[in-house]
């Protein structure tokens, strides 16, 4: 397939999106039929993590940690109908069974503080972690499958339905359309998601029993970072408004500052 102009694509789009994920006519359909992980799965994951911890005068206590890390999992040779080789010149396997992620951080971390004299309580908690991956998938026709010369004679082959003419796709070539990955897997993320919760807390001691009051002050700033985006692709038609593409667009939201009252009676 090629994948259409477009500048939010890598390198501007018109690219060639190789190996179509299309099942072989051998392909069993129905339930799924067990078969054996062999040594050819391979698995890697490379990481590091920190912590830190600090008990400051005054009763401040700090503790904060990351954790980085990359995965690496090939599939090309052990499944059924290996090797799934679907991707983009330079990257042939990377938007099918060979998935990379690359390194992102989680950065956590959490502080709390008693004033003295008033006895409150003061605690925040902190977080930072990497945006979701986006995906973008278009739907092609089987008249824009462009086959190589291995395949060539998978156009010219008639449907199993004959009303559909030639060059059907999947197991039981009667499929006249395909949904494609333009991306390679875990290729774009969105923005960061960094949040900090507040709480205040007011000790009242009595008759050596303690009651706490309070109040939890989530997502603080009131970050309204991106948790979900359209992944569908559509080719706009530029003599009509009615198709749209919303690609992108964002379709869930962290949830917004709120509060919780809380009272905590220990005896």
């Amino acid at each position: 397939m090629v994948a259409p102009s477009d500048p939010r694509l890598p390198n501007g789009g018109g690219y060639r999106v190789l190996g179509l994920n299309t099942d072989a006519v051998t392909q069993p359909v129905g339930q799924p039929i067990a078969q054996t992980y062999n040594n050819a799965l391979n698995y890697g994951w490379n990481g590091y993590d920190t912590n830190f911890n600090w008990r400051a005068p005054y009763g401040i206590r700090v503790q904060a940690g990351t954790s980085t890390s990359r995965t690496q999992r090939n599939s090309c040779h052990s499944e059924l109908d290996a090797p799934n080789v679907r991707g983009r010149e330079g990257a042939e396997w990377q938007a099918g069974c060979d998935t990379h992620t690359p390194y992102q951080t989680n950065i956590k971390g959490a502080a709390t503080y008693t004033l003295p004299k008033i006895d409150v309580l003061v605690s925040t908690v902190f977080q930072s972690l990497p945006g979701v991956a986006q995906t973008a998938t278009l739907t092609y026709s089987k008249d824009q499958v462009i086959w190589n010369s291995a395949s060539a004679a998978r156009a010219s082959q008639p449907c199993s339905v004959t009303t559909n003419g030639n060059g059907c796709l999947g197991a039981t070539r009667n499929l006249t359309t395909t949904a494609v990955s333009l991306l390679l897997n875990n290729e774009y993320y969105g923005e960061r998601v960094t949040t900090f919760d507040l709480k205040f807390a007011k000790n009242i001691r009595f008759a050596q029993k303690r009651l706490q009051l309070g109040v939890d002050v989530y997502n603080f700033f009131n970050s309204d970072a991106v948790t979900a985006y359209n992944g569908t692709y559509t080719v706009e038609d530029a003599n009509t408004t009615a198709v749209e593409n919303h690609w992108l667009e964002p379709t869930g939201l962290i949830s917004p500052r709120f509060f919780r009252i809380q009272a905590q009676f220990n005896f």
